[in-house]
């Protein structure tokens, strides 16, 4: 997943963040990354109802459920067989 951190998403680490304009039941999304030696991570809290998280951020989520949904459906299918 190192190689999707774009400049602006690592721009946002180690930050946390609040939609100023939420609207709706409160939100909050918070992603951490280690390599084991270190850890960085961000949190944004927004409103249901708002714009949701900044486009880096969203961009790199979208990017970590592409990358991990063949083995989350792998899993998925191991314990529909147990």
């Amino acid at each position: 997943m190192t190689k999707t951190i774009t400049p602006d998403f690592e721009s946002l680490l180690n930050g946390v963040y609040e939609d100023p304009d939420k609207k709706g039941k409160t939100c909050m999304l918070e992603i951490t990354l280690s390599d084991g030696k270190e850890t960085k991570g961000v949190r944004y809290t927004y409103g249901f109802e708002s714009m949701g998280p900044p486009k880096p951020i969203v961009d790199y989520v979208l990017k970590a459920i592409e990358l991990t949904d063949p083995w989350f459906k792998e899993q998925a299918k191991m314990t529909e067989t147990e």
